[in-house]
Protein backbone atom coordinates (compact mmCIF):
# COMPACT_ATOMS: atom_id res chain seq x y z
CA UNK A 1 0.00 0.00 0.00
CA UNK A 2 1.51 3.21 -0.75
CA UNK A 3 1.17 6.70 1.06
CA UNK A 4 -0.98 8.15 -0.57
CA UNK A 5 -3.95 5.17 0.10
CA UNK A 6 -2.72 5.92 3.71
CA UNK A 7 -3.23 9.15 4.33
CA UNK A 8 -6.65 9.63 2.46
CA UNK A 9 -8.25 6.79 4.16
CA UNK A 10 -9.18 7.33 7.88
CA UNK A 11 -12.55 8.93 7.98
CA UNK A 12 -13.70 9.10 11.23
CA UNK A 13 -16.54 6.30 12.18
CA UNK A 14 -19.12 8.43 12.91
CA UNK A 15 -20.18 11.99 11.81
CA UNK A 16 -19.29 14.77 15.19
CA UNK A 17 -21.83 16.32 16.56
CA UNK A 18 -22.24 19.62 16.17
CA UNK A 19 -22.27 20.88 19.82
CA UNK A 20 -20.35 23.95 19.80
CA UNK A 21 -22.03 27.25 18.22
CA UNK A 22 -21.45 28.70 15.71
CA UNK A 23 -19.21 26.59 13.28
CA UNK A 24 -16.86 27.90 10.93
CA UNK A 25 -15.50 27.18 7.60
CA UNK A 26 -12.34 28.78 5.82
CA UNK A 27 -10.92 27.08 2.79
CA UNK A 28 -7.33 28.53 1.59
CA UNK A 29 -5.07 28.41 -0.80
CA UNK A 30 -0.80 28.13 0.39
CA UNK A 31 2.24 26.99 -0.71
CA UNK A 32 4.57 24.73 1.12
CA UNK A 33 7.80 26.65 1.81
CA UNK A 34 9.96 23.60 1.06
CA UNK A 35 9.86 19.96 -0.86
CA UNK A 36 7.08 17.97 0.62
CA UNK A 37 6.94 14.10 -0.53
CA UNK A 38 4.28 11.98 0.47
CA UNK A 39 6.18 11.03 3.67
CA UNK A 40 6.05 14.39 4.56
CA UNK A 41 2.16 14.78 3.83
CA UNK A 42 1.64 11.78 5.79
CA UNK A 43 3.48 13.27 8.59
CA UNK A 44 1.34 16.71 8.37
CA UNK A 45 -1.90 14.55 8.17
CA UNK A 46 -1.01 12.51 11.28
CA UNK A 47 -0.61 15.49 13.21
CA UNK A 48 -2.90 17.41 11.85
CA UNK A 49 -6.00 14.51 12.67
CA UNK A 50 -4.86 14.08 16.06
CA UNK A 51 -5.43 17.88 17.20
CA UNK A 52 -8.37 17.87 15.10
CA UNK A 53 -10.19 15.35 16.60
CA UNK A 54 -9.55 16.67 20.35
CA UNK A 55 -10.39 20.23 18.58
CA UNK A 56 -13.58 19.22 16.84
CA UNK A 57 -12.46 20.15 13.71
CA UNK A 58 -13.34 18.52 10.69
CA UNK A 59 -12.21 19.19 7.01
CA UNK A 60 -10.08 18.19 3.52
CA UNK A 61 -6.54 19.00 1.82
CA UNK A 62 -6.18 18.91 -1.41
CA UNK A 63 -2.70 18.44 -2.35
CA UNK A 64 -0.83 19.99 -6.01
CA UNK A 65 2.37 19.59 -5.99
CA UNK A 66 4.24 22.62 -3.75
CA UNK A 67 0.06 24.03 -2.89
CA UNK A 68 -2.72 22.96 -0.48
CA UNK A 69 -6.16 23.78 -0.65
CA UNK A 70 -7.49 23.37 2.28
CA UNK A 71 -11.46 23.40 3.77
CA UNK A 72 -11.34 23.35 7.72
CA UNK A 73 -14.65 23.90 9.55
CA UNK A 74 -15.69 23.51 13.45
CA UNK A 75 -16.22 25.37 16.43
CA UNK A 76 -15.05 29.48 15.43
CA UNK A 77 -12.46 29.67 18.58
CA UNK A 78 -11.01 26.24 17.46
CA UNK A 79 -11.05 27.27 13.76
CA UNK A 80 -9.14 30.96 14.55
CA UNK A 81 -6.81 29.30 16.69
CA UNK A 82 -5.78 26.32 14.19
CA UNK A 83 -5.63 29.62 11.47
CA UNK A 84 -3.14 31.14 13.46
CA UNK A 85 -0.88 28.02 14.33
CA UNK A 86 -1.21 27.35 10.12
CA UNK A 87 0.28 31.62 9.56
CA UNK A 88 3.10 30.56 11.91
CA UNK A 89 4.20 26.87 10.59
CA UNK A 90 6.79 27.59 8.13
CA UNK A 91 5.83 25.39 5.86
CA UNK A 92 3.16 27.26 5.21
CA UNK A 93 3.66 30.43 2.73
CA UNK A 94 1.41 32.84 0.79
CA UNK A 95 -1.34 31.57 2.73
CA UNK A 96 -4.65 33.43 1.47
CA UNK A 97 -8.21 33.38 2.44
CA UNK A 98 -10.40 32.21 -0.20
CA UNK A 99 -13.92 31.56 1.74
CA UNK A 100 -14.88 32.01 5.54
CA UNK A 101 -18.64 31.79 6.31
CA UNK A 102 -20.48 30.41 9.49
CA UNK A 103 -22.21 26.80 8.43
CA UNK A 104 -25.26 25.25 10.64
CA UNK A 105 -23.73 21.72 9.49
CA UNK A 106 -20.21 20.55 8.33
CA UNK A 107 -19.64 19.87 5.30
CA UNK A 108 -17.20 17.05 6.34
CA UNK A 109 -18.05 15.79 9.64
CA UNK A 110 -17.22 12.42 8.17
CA UNK A 111 -12.74 13.37 7.87
CA UNK A 112 -10.72 14.97 10.71
CA UNK A 113 -8.66 15.67 7.96
CA UNK A 114 -9.08 13.77 4.56
CA UNK A 115 -6.62 14.10 1.97
CA UNK A 116 -6.34 13.66 -2.00
CA UNK A 117 -4.27 14.56 -4.73
CA UNK A 118 -5.44 17.15 -7.50
CA UNK A 119 -3.77 17.81 -10.74
CA UNK A 120 -2.78 20.92 -12.77
CA UNK A 121 -6.03 21.44 -13.93
CA UNK A 122 -8.35 21.23 -10.83
CA UNK A 123 -5.74 23.49 -8.65
CA UNK A 124 -6.12 26.39 -11.82
CA UNK A 125 -9.92 25.85 -11.21
CA UNK A 126 -9.81 26.21 -7.44
CA UNK A 127 -7.14 29.11 -7.73
CA UNK A 128 -8.94 31.06 -9.80
CA UNK A 129 -12.37 30.19 -9.12
CA UNK A 130 -14.95 32.81 -7.61
CA UNK A 131 -15.30 32.50 -3.91
CA UNK A 132 -15.41 34.67 -1.08
CA UNK A 133 -17.50 37.74 -2.70
CA UNK A 134 -20.24 35.22 -4.89
CA UNK A 135 -20.49 33.67 -1.19
CA UNK A 136 -20.87 36.96 0.39
CA UNK A 137 -23.99 38.12 -1.68
CA UNK A 138 -25.67 34.90 -1.60
CA UNK A 139 -26.27 32.51 1.75
CA UNK A 140 -26.86 28.59 1.72
CA UNK A 141 -25.64 25.71 0.27
CA UNK A 142 -21.94 24.98 -1.29
CA UNK A 143 -24.40 26.18 -4.92
CA UNK A 144 -23.66 29.36 -4.13
CA UNK A 145 -19.93 29.47 -4.25
CA UNK A 146 -18.46 28.44 -7.71
CA UNK A 147 -15.23 27.47 -6.01
CA UNK A 148 -16.67 25.63 -3.04
CA UNK A 149 -18.29 23.22 -5.51
CA UNK A 150 -15.50 22.75 -7.47
CA UNK A 151 -13.67 21.46 -4.34
CA UNK A 152 -16.49 19.45 -2.99
CA UNK A 153 -16.52 17.76 -6.69
CA UNK A 154 -12.28 16.91 -6.71
CA UNK A 155 -13.03 15.70 -3.17
CA UNK A 156 -15.47 13.25 -4.02
CA UNK A 157 -13.84 12.36 -7.37
CA UNK A 158 -10.37 11.95 -5.50
CA UNK A 159 -12.46 9.37 -3.26
CA UNK A 160 -13.71 7.69 -5.27
CA UNK A 161 -10.74 6.69 -7.73
CA UNK A 162 -8.49 5.33 -4.36
CA UNK A 163 -7.56 1.90 -4.91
Amino acid sequence: MDILTVVTEFPMEAAMPDTASPLLQIVYISNTATEFDDRALAGLLAGSRSRNARHGITGVLLHHRQCFVQCIEGPADAIERLLQCIRADSRHKNIIILLRRTLEQRMFAQWHMGCTHINDSQYLQLANAQWEALSNQLAGSHADCPGFGFLLAFWNHGRSNMP
